[in-house]
């Protein structure tokens, strides 16, 4: 029964932490103001008046639309899909053979990621009033899943290179064996679609961008502020309410194990 209340207490950790992760989402949410580009580029310039490049930092939101940067849409290399931002993972699937401690053998099914990058290139957000450069991240929240298949390795997995569309990897060395193939996903941000952007402006050289803040992450989402502030709040009452309960059942599994 202790061991009980110890994984209750676990349980009752780790849904505190979650509530307090959504607390702050939705806190920042409200919190951030959103500009239009025309207000941000304003208040970019007389922070520039004032204290000169490279001294404008400022938590922000914007809403608009996502359009290419000045040197043009990208093109995916799973698929070939004009695009502002583009994210691909390569998983291997693979079996091993363990032994349990009476020697029993059994094949599990196993997988590791072999590549998962994204793209880095600015792309405008734009609304009404002009146009801000983003700096995207890992995640687009929202990005249009265009690819989503599973390519059995050929020869036994001894291939030392993957090749799919424009995209090459080079395999390490080594045993590769058990290998079933290799599952190839992609997400593409189409040119037109409408984002919400909570991030941090930041002056650099002279020039304004919005980008990953120096502490938090960087929100990139075609969902609305409303749906995302929602949304926190419905995590932080689930997680709340779950938090109380797995704690008052690790009070109660401790109490009847000590009586015990």
């Amino acid at each position: 029964m202790i061991w009980v209340a110890v994984g209750l207490a676990v349980a009752a950790a780790v849904a505190a932490w979650t509530a307090h992760q959504a607390r702050e989402e939705r806190r920042r949410l409200v919190g951030n103001e959103t500009l239009t580009a025309a207000q941000l580029r304003e208040l970019h310039a007389a922070a520039g008046e004032a204290a000169g490049p490279d001294a404008f930092r400022e938590p922000v939101e914007l809403k608009g639309r996502a359009a290419a940067h000045v040197d043009g849409l990208l093109t995916s290399e799973l698929t070939s899909t004009p695009c502002v931002w583009y994210r691909q993972k390569v998983t291997r699937k693979y079996e091993e053979v363990r032994r349990d401690s009476d020697g029993n053998r059994r094949v599990e099914q196993r997988e590791e990621v072999m590549t998962d990058h994204h793209s880095d290139k600015a792309f405008f957000v734009v609304d009404e009033t002009g146009r801000i450069p983003v700096v995207p991240d890992k995640s687009v929240q929202g990005a249009r899943k265009v690819l989503s298949e599973f390519r059995q390795a050929e020869g036994g997995g001894g291939s030392s290179r993957l090749t799919f569309g424009s995209f090459s990897l080079d395999l390490p060395s080594g045993n590769r064996g058990g290998t079933l193939g290799y599952e190839y996903e992609e997400w593409v941000l189409p040119e037109g679609a409408q984002l919400f952007v909570c991030g941090e402006a930041v002056d650099r050289g002279g020039r304004l961008s919005v980008r990953k803040p120096q502490s938090g992450k960087l929100v990139l989402t075609t969902r609305t502020e409303e749906e995302l502030v929602e949304g926190a709040e419905k995590r932080f009452r689930w997680a709340a309410l779950g938090g109380i309960a797995a704690a008052v059942g690790a009070v109660v599994a401790l109490v009847v194990a000590l009586a015990a």
